[in-house]
């Protein structure tokens, strides 16, 4: 029960940080900016979900709906990203690409968890951190000056 607590408590504190981010990223006036930070915040929760459903400190039924309400997060995200007009479509592609993957791979976790696989778990969690890893770069070379 103990780490059953500790873990909701975590679980709070990582939507609480997630909100805070999702916030402060409607301060920024870039687009790209701001809805790459609202994704990077939902996968970063989604990893956290995933990693105490797989402890056994996470319900199911939980897990599987923050990781639900997580993926329409990225998906709108995405789409909100991809309905912007935007001077570089190149470069703003390259993270619209990487938020695919991550909605993919958070997508992946929920079906993984509803079905109580944590082989499934597990490779949906690798792939989020690829994804998440790619986010990071496609981000960064979007905010680079183009010469």
């Amino acid at each position: 029960m103990k780490l059953f607590k500790n873990c909701v408590e975590r679980l709070c504190r990582a939507c609480l940080v997630m909100t805070a981010v999702a916030l402060a990223a409607c301060t920024s006036s870039d687009p790209v900016q701001q809805q790459s930070r609202t994704v990077a915040s939902a996968a970063q929760t989604a990893a956290l979900v995933t990693d105490a459903w797989m402890a056994g400190a996470a319900p199911a039924r939980y897990t599987a709906a923050t990781l639900q309400s997580l993926a329409e997060t990225v998906t709108g995200a995405d789409r909100q990203l991809r309905s912007d007009a935007s001077p570089e479509p190149g470069r703003r592609s390259e993270v619209s690409a990487a938020m695919t993957r991550l909605s993919t791979a958070v997508k992946d976790a929920e079906a993984a968890v509803k079905a109580g696989s944590r082989p499934q778990a597990d490779k949906a969690r690798q792939d989020l951190n690829g994804a998440m890893a790619d986010l990071t770069v496609a981000a960064a070379r979007y905010d680079q000056p183009q010469s």
